[in-house]
């Protein structure tokens, strides 16, 4: 069995997958539709959709960023 890279796939630490699941959603604010990403202890983040590409890899980044820092915070590896 391989021992899954949690810096390429932090999604797949234990740290993350028991209490950190993030849920993607549209919304408006403003007017203005908005991809907002929100896990399960509260933590969220959101980007403009007519950002395109660019707004969703910065979103993605963010919910990566997260992660790593649950997983730096239980002192499994550094984020």
């Amino acid at each position: 069995m391989i021992t899954p890279d949690f810096h390429k796939e932090p999604w797949k630490h234990p740290a993350v997958w028991k209490s950190h699941v993030v849920t993607m959603t549209l919304q408006y604010l403003c007017n203005v539709p908005t991809h907002r990403a929100t896990c399960e202890c509260n933590w969220a983040a959101c980007v403009r959709m007519d950002r395109g590409a660019r707004g969703r890899n910065d979103l993605d980044k963010a919910i990566n960023a997260h992660w790593h820092s649950v997983i730096a915070e239980a002192g499994s590896v550094a984020a």
